[in-house]
């Protein structure tokens, strides 16, 4: 019985997450649609715009992403001219990432959705409203016996 109690709040939940999930699948598809480079990319783009230069491990802690998946990412990148890697003035053994002016000028033209839009949109949110938030996507990667969900 009591089971159908909770029926219909755990499919508002299930229906939610999908058409989060529906959402950045769009958004990913319009980023590569229009721009010609995947949503992980624009990522680094847009992680480049705002922070300037960084190395490979900024950029992927940053994204939650390995370093080997980034340092893909950047490859790809750098092949279509829109990043360089340089040598840091400070340290020569560090090669930072930057941002060419093509790279600068197609993240300018870039339309703003996704993961950015959302760490955006936290950013002006009651800390408390963001803290409740942590806790209930925390709570979901469990019940769906997500293992990394800590992973960075």
């Amino acid at each position: 019985m009591g089971g159908a109690v909770v029926e219909g709040p755990a499919k508002d939940a299930v229906h939610h997450l999908l058409a989060i999930y529906r959402y950045l699948r769009r958004y990913a598809k319009q980023v590569s649609s229009e721009l010609g480079i995947s949503g992980r990319q624009l990522a680094v783009l847009r992680r480049l715009q705002q922070a300037g230069a960084c190395p490979v491990g900024q950029i992927s802690a940053h994204l939650y992403l390995a370093e080997s998946t980034t340092s893909e990412l950047i490859d790809g990148l750098e092949q279509l001219g829109l990043v360089r890697r340089e040598r840091s003035p400070e340290d020569n053994r560090v090669a930072l990432v930057c941002l060419t002016p093509r790279g600068q000028a197609l993240v300018a033209q870039a339309p703003l959705g996704g993961i950015d839009l959302l760490r955006h949109r936290l950013r002006s949110e009651p800390p408390e409203q963001v803290v409740a938030l942590a806790r209930a996507l925390e709570y979901l990667g469990h019940l769906m016996e997500i293992a990394d969900l800590d992973s960075r």
